[in-house]
């Protein structure tokens, strides 16, 4: 989330943040509406698990990035965003998961 006041010239600091507390708390009352329900399933997500999702989600991006530039194996292939051409009847241009093989960084 980005937005804000900037500091003009000849304003000190205290100026800039007691403009930026209107905008900040309207930040934050947006934030706490949208995320709750996000939270309650990441807590329950730990709940279930024992563990948090963020370590499954870092995993699944080292996998993604190692496949991406190391290749994947002989065979089997894997999921990724690629910017559709008009394949598999998928509208060119948009980006959607198609099931690939990489080598050479492509």
């Amino acid at each position: 989330m980005v937005g804000g006041f900037r500091r003009k010239e000849g304003m000190e600091r205290k100026d800039v943040l007691s403009r930026n507390v209107s905008i900040d708390k309207a930040k934050a009352l947006a934030l706490e509406e949208h995320a709750s329900e996000n939270f309650k399933r990441c807590a329950a997500i730990i709940k279930a698990r024992k563990l948090s999702s963020a370590l499954s989600s870092a995993n699944a991006a080292y996998d993604h990035m190692r496949d991406w530039i190391l290749g994947t194996p002989k065979g089997p292939w894997v999921s990724m965003g690629v910017c559709s051409d008009g394949s598999y009847g998928i509208e060119p241009g948009l980006i959607y998961s198609y099931p690939v093989t990489c080598q050479n960084v492509e």
